[in-house]
């Protein structure tokens, strides 16, 4: 399996690849924009990456290539009555073993 690192910084994502000599750039995606974090799942190889832009607010897209192609797709939401919160960024993901689904990080006290 190869190996690679998953960087999310304010100007995108990029992927690099080790190689025998060190690490090399393989891709970069979402140019210029701000990606908060990205998770390569380990059950079957997806990649995630989380993008906080500003007036449009947070996305999520999928990657089930590789990173060849993304798609967006819809974003954690709270529960009904949690009162009225916000998604203002997203800066957690785990990939659930037992699921197929992605979990959103939880407040203290929260018992959902």
């Amino acid at each position: 399996m190869e190996q690679r690192a998953l960087v999310s910084t304010r100007k995108g994502l990029f992927v690099y690849a080790r190689e025998d000599k060190g690490w090399r750039l393989a891709q970069s995606h979402f140019g210029g924009s701000p990606v908060t974090l990205a998770l390569a799942d380990p059950r079957d190889g997806t990649l995630y990456a989380a993008l906080n832009l500003g007036h449009f607010g947070p996305k999520l897209h999928r990657s089930e290539d590789g990173g060849a192609n993304w798609k967006e797709i819809a974003v954690p939401v709270f529960s009904p009555g949690e009162g009225n919160p916000a998604l203002k960024q997203i800066w957690s993901l785990e990939a659930e073993v037992s699921t197929r689904a992605l979990s959103r990080g939880r407040r203290r006290g929260n018992s959902q």
